[in-house]
């Protein structure tokens, strides 16, 4: 892929989007135009308006545009990008002052050494501070404390929240202020040991709130069996990526963002196993995920004639990534009549499945690619007579 400077226009954006992830972020930059392109080794690719040095602003991904259901094109992101200049030809874009420690909300948009606060985060994290945590914005990054976090944890029980909806901006929050010390925009972070990084639990038992505990939702055999039928019936009316996508992700346990990275290089027939590459994975440790004979089937069914090693194994009906499959995915679930499922809870039928089944817990978190077994106990409960049959083996008479 060569990222030299040049005008950025549709083709090139639909280049961009189908190319192989660079191994270091990249962009291709266009004056005329005031835009930047910025390819991530994740595989996103995103638009930027640039104003000056330091003054740079994200508009949408290369996604948006060059797909036909999305309301955004390369006209309207031309035009912000001139809004965007105009502002900060008026004054409007204010630069953080040196010497100074920025707020929440200049960090948000902060360039530092050429790397940008926004590329440095998952997409949507930036968005998911602005929305949840509004009235710390302003405050400088050193003036955060742990009750700013308790506060917002605390107002969020008493709506009801769930606990994966508390807790990821709670550490999107804590991940900001990581990246804020390694920037040595301040000299620790003031969060730290509120958030139990390997786990990414809140602490909120220290903070005297209510500790949370973690939801694991999986499917009864009654509504796996309503799920396979809405997808069969689904797949005669539209052959899509979602069936083979979503029995893949219920019988291996992959993530979702592993799982809509496999190349069809990674995914290996004759030794029955999919590869998920430490690039993709989250422990990012390479792992080899064994297929049982479904998978694999419905894997051969999918796959296109003339697919390559390096082609993503599942795309759009037009050929490009996979971004985000929620929509898709809601209407599935309403079809199939489950409530309260999340792609997410896949992982968890596969992992709940395999311990109502005897599998020891060691196994499960090694299939799963968890970083400790800590994670893993979350399914401990679904084997309540594994202790009864430990103790069960020292009987009386094996001693006489």
């Amino acid at each position: 892929m060569d990222y030299s400077p040049r005008k950025i226009d549709i083709r090139l954006l639909r280049q961009v989007v189908k190319a192989k992830p660079p191994e270091t972020p990249k962009e291709i930059r266009d004056k005329a135009q005031g835009l930047v392109l910025r390819h991530q080794p994740s595989g996103h690719a995103s638009l930027y308006a640039v104003a000056g040095r330091g003054q740079r602003k994200q508009i949408c991904t290369a996604h948006d545009i060059v797909d036909d259901t999305k309301p955004q094109t390369l006209r309207w992101a031309i035009y912000e990008a001139r809004k965007y200049q105009g502002k900060a030809a008026a004054g409007e874009v204010v630069p953080v002052e040196k010497g100074k420690t920025p707020t929440l909300r200049q960090l948000i948009d902060l360039t530092v050494a050429g790397h940008r606060f926004r590329d440095t985060v998952t997409k949507g994290e930036p968005e998911r501070i602005l929305a949840a945590f509004d009235s710390i914005l302003d405050r400088q990054l050193d003036k955060v404390t742990p009750l700013d976090l308790a506060r917002y944890a605390k107002k969020q029980i008493d709506k009801g929240r769930k606990p994966a909806s508390i807790e990821r901006p709670a550490r999107t929050l804590h991940a900001a202020l990581e990246k804020a010390v390694e920037w040595k925009l301040i000299s620790s972070n003031p969060l730290h040991g509120v958030i139990r990084r390997k786990q990414g639990r809140l602490r909120l038992a220290e903070i005297a709130l209510q500790p949370i505990e973690r939801r694991v939702r999986y499917l009864t055999p009654e509504e796996e069996q309503r799920l396979r039928e809405a997808l069969r019936s689904r797949d005669e009316r539209a052959r899509d990526y979602l069936l083979p996508a979503v029995i893949t992700s219920m019988l291996t346990g992959l993530r979702r963002g592993e799982l809509f990275k496999l190349t069809w290089g990674d995914v290996d027939s004759r030794s029955r196993q999919l590869t998920v590459r430490a690039s993709t994975a989250k422990a990012g440790k390479t792992r080899h995920v064994p297929m049982n004979a479904e998978v694999i089937e419905i894997l051969k069914a999918w796959k296109p004639d003339g697919a390559s090693d390096k082609d993503f194994v599942f795309v759009t009906p037009t050929g490009l990534p996979i971004i985000s499959p929620k929509k898709a995915f809601g209407a599935l679930m309403l079809a199939a009549r489950i409530s309260d499922f999340t792609w997410h809870d896949l992982r968890h039928t596969f992992a709940s499945k395999l311990a109502m089944r005897g599998v020891d817990l060691l196994t499960i978190k090694e299939l799963l690619g968890h970083a400790s077994v800590k994670m893993t106990e979350v399914y401990a409960h679904l084997q309540p007579d594994r202790h009864q049959a430990a103790v069960a083996l020292l009987h009386e008479s094996s001693y006489i």
